[in-house]
């Protein structure tokens, strides 16, 4: 069976030379440069399920209940572009109307679509189909506390796997005891990143 090699997700919150400058260490050799962009890559993945919404843009196809209102709330946000818009028949799968960029607008910030048409999102179930980038515009433009909570995975992850305590929870030495926080979201990352949390519910 082949083995796929690991690279860094295409929207990953840091590079490695960047993890290693936060770790003040150099870049892993061959060996270990793996396991980093693993963990990188987990650290990423782990800020935004804990924050449920991308940070670094990339395109997403989903499909939503029609609320007969003016505007539709998309599940993520910000958002850079929208390419597809469609009205759906759910009986057929067939399109009814396929809208052009010309036909709605968006609120980039908030995460609404509406209708420029006078119409409204017409209600059924999983009637209406979007592709859009939600996300920030490149790595550069993710806020800087997310970038900061995501090295700071990083940099618990990576101790974790030098000095092999992936499975402790205490160590004593001489009289003394040090316990590790096995909580897979620290209360400092969860800090940063709970302004950054999106809504369960929209409307």
């Amino acid at each position: 069976m082949a083995v796929t090699a690991v690279t860094l997700l295409a929207w990953a919150l840091m590079n490695e030379d960047d993890a290693a400058a936060y770790l003040k260490i150099p870049v892993p050799t061959s060996s270990e440069l793996e396991t980093f962009q693993n963990i990188i890559n987990a650290a990423t993945r782990r800020v935004e399920s804990y924050c449920s919404r991308p940070f670094v843009s990339r395109s997403v196809d989903e499909t939503y209940d029609g609320n007969g209102l003016v505007r539709l709330p998309l599940n993520k946000y910000p958002i850079v572009s929208v390419t597809t818009l469609e009205w759906l028949d759910t009986t057929t799968g067939g399109i009814l109307v396929s809208y052009t960029p010309t036909q709605f607008r968006i609120d980039s910030r908030l995460g609404y679509l509406y209708l420029t048409t006078g119409e409204v999102f017409t209600a059924g179930q999983l009637n209406w189909r979007v592709v859009y980038a939600p996300g920030w515009n490149g790595l550069a433009s993710v806020p800087d506390d997310v970038i900061l909570a995501a090295k700071m995975l990083v940099a618990r992850m990576w101790r974790d796997y030098t000095e092999r305590k992936d499975d402790v929870e205490s160590v004593s030495f001489e009289g003394q005891t040090v316990t590790y926080n096995k909580d897979p979201m620290p209360p400092k990352v969860r800090g940063l990143l709970d302004p950054w949390r999106a809504p369960s519910v929209r409307i």
